[in-house]
């Protein structure tokens, strides 16, 4: 499906827009009566008072739906804990599902030429999209959560729509293909809009969207060929994304402070391929030696020399090698005082306790930062910075481990910053241990 809008991040076709905001060589805004537009200009279930969360029983029915973990013996311990929401609104190609009263909906559309017959028939209403949430770039049978700087640039071309001054009396439509996987990271970026720019809680912008069912929403999935074991849900990355804006991995106004041109330099694999994922680690794809690379050396290597210099001005006192020892010498990092320490354990399996325990030990002893140094994708280091998380915030494993979005968010924002790895006085690595066992 083509996506069509205005902004950053946007389509440059603008045929749509012509359509919803033109149409015939002028500005077609229902005489001012956008958001008191009479109900028979919405198509069905255009919900204009929505009814309070209510706490019910765990319903499973809808994907974004989340249930207690372990509560009973049958309950999929693969679900988060949080809201239980029973679906009240049936789902419909077409219907505008309300995300803010009268003046922000959401609806799906299985093709253009449907969009366009919309568009023509709901002259008050005014409809845009965009591609961010299709821009996700898969490692293996990945497809999301989209990453950081996307949900930023999304944010910000939802709100020039919202502040838009010819847009101020008409209710805004974003749409979006009927394709799970698009349809998922639109609701995923849609609530993250409503948080940042809207100060909802995860459980409040997540709302819109379990009270629809049946709804094709996906479980995101490791960046493996592997069979599907484990589904994160939407809600998981959401209560991520909140807990790192809640500590200001951010910024004080995400949106405004959250440099993307760093974080899209520095995620450049002709850059560096790296990330700051918290105040205390940075993750990147790791150096090679070219005299040890066979074939032709290309743009996408670096050799460790190339890392020192950034290492040094963000404070990385200790380099984590989760992967082959061999690909290079670690003598550059050495001598330019920075530790390494070697902890590989096979690709697309989870570290043994032992890994772990000597992870935590040299993290507690650290007195800088941490780059790690993952199997293939630098995003996979969460995966062994998630203890950490558990042990120092108190955070859920299901935050810890959304990739993407809760791991990546100090990017561009926490250099200069570093997080001392204690609780009470004690160790972190400590917390984990009690927290583990």
């Amino acid at each position: 499906m083509c996506m069509h809008g205005i902004g950053e991040g946007a389509s440059s076709s603008n045929e749509f827009l012509h359509q919803a905001l033109d149409g015939k060589g002028k500005e077609h805004a229902g005489a001012g009566e956008g958001p008191a537009a009479d109900r028979a200009a919405f198509p069905a279930h255009v919900d204009l008072e929505p009814p309070p969360v209510e706490s019910q029983g765990p319903d499973q029915g809808a994907f974004l739906l989340n249930s207690p973990v372990g509560d009973t013996p049958d309950c999929d311990p693969s679900l988060p804990p949080g809201l239980s929401v029973e679906p009240d609104l049936a789902w419909e190609f077409g219907a505008h599902y309300t995300l803010l009263d009268r003046r922000l909906y959401f609806s799906v559309h299985p093709d253009d030429s449907y969009t366009l017959a919309m568009i023509q028939s709901s002259r008050k209403l005014f409809y845009f999209s965009n591609d961010l949430p299709e821009r996700y770039s898969s490692f293996c049978a990945d497809w999301g959560p989209t990453s950081i700087n996307l949900v930023i640039r999304f944010v910000r071309d939802m709100r020039e729509k919202w502040q838009h001054p010819r847009l101020q009396n008409r209710p805004l439509v974003y749409y979006c293909s009927e394709d799970p996987h698009v349809l998922t990271n639109t609701a995923l970026m849609l609530a993250a809009y409503l948080m940042i720019d809207h100060g909802m809680t995860t459980d409040e912008a997540i709302y819109p969207f379990v009270r629809i069912a049946p709804a094709p929403f996906e479980g995101y999935r490791d960046a493996t060929w592997c069979n599907q074991t484990f589904h994160l849900h939407a809600a998981s990355v959401l209560r991520g994304l909140e807990r790192a804006i809640g500590l200001g991995w951010l910024g004080e106004l995400p949106a405004d402070d959250f440099d993307v041109e760093e974080y899209e330099y520095y995620d450049n694999p002709t850059a560096f391929n790296l990330n700051q994922i918290t105040p205390q680690f940075v993750a990147f794809i790791g150096p090679q030696d070219r005299e040890l690379v066979e074939g032709q050396w290309n743009e996408f290597q670096h050799e460790p020399m190339e890392y020192v210099d950034e290492f040094l001005q963000r404070g990385v006192s200790v380099v984590v090698r989760l992967n082959d020892p061999t690909t290079y010498d670690p003598s550059p990092f050495t001598e330019a005082g920075i530790e390494l320490l070697d902890l590989e354990f096979p690709d697309c399996s989870v570290p043994p306790p032992q890994v772990i325990e000597r992870f935590l030990d040299a993290v507690d002893a650290c007195e800088g930062r941490v780059a790690v140094q993952p199997h293939g994708d630098p995003h996979r280091a969460a995966h062994d910075e998630a203890p950490r998380l558990l042990g120092a915030r108190g955070d859920r494993v299901h935050q810890a481990h959304a990739p993407r979005e809760h791991h990546r968010a100090a990017a561009g924002v926490s250099r200069g910053r570093r997080a001392r790895g204690e609780v009470g006085g004690q160790p972190l690595g400590n917390r984990v241990r009690e927290l583990l066992v």
